[in-house]
């Protein structure tokens, strides 16, 4: 990787994170749907950029954009116990939005992933 394609990677996870934010403010009151909204995006961007044919901008797109958008580490604290409830009860009650959340995420990205093939 050049000192390009990773200045390039950088500046990109910035926009991607920040596009985060962004809709974590547009969708108020809510900690499960921003989170939601922007791994299908990511998920989505990444299926589309990974069928498409390998350029300069593939690795900054996929890994810069792409994973600065989506956020594994926000949905695992959200499922994480706190300390007022008890291990087992927390998880076993995020247990099914944790569930919508990958399988949605691996639909975003394989739907993506054929839909683009099927177009080029």
């Amino acid at each position: 990787m050049t000192a390009s394609v990773l200045a390039i990677t950088v500046a990109l996870g910035g926009i991607g994170a920040l596009l985060r934010l962004f809709v974590s403010k547009a969708i108020p009151n809510s900690l499960w749907w921003p989170i939601g909204v922007v791994n299908c995006i990511g998920s989505a961007l990444v299926g589309v950029i990974f069928a498409i044919p390998e350029s300069l901008w593939t690795v900054p797109l996929m890994l810069g954009l792409g994973g600065g958008l989506t956020t594994f580490s926000t949905l695992a604290l959200l499922v994480s116990p706190n300390l007022e409830q008890k291990m087992f009860t927390q998880i076993r009650s995020n247990l099914p939005l944790l569930c919508l959340h990958v399988v949605l995420g691996v639909l975003s990205c394989f739907s993506a992933l054929a839909i683009t093939q099927g177009a080029l």
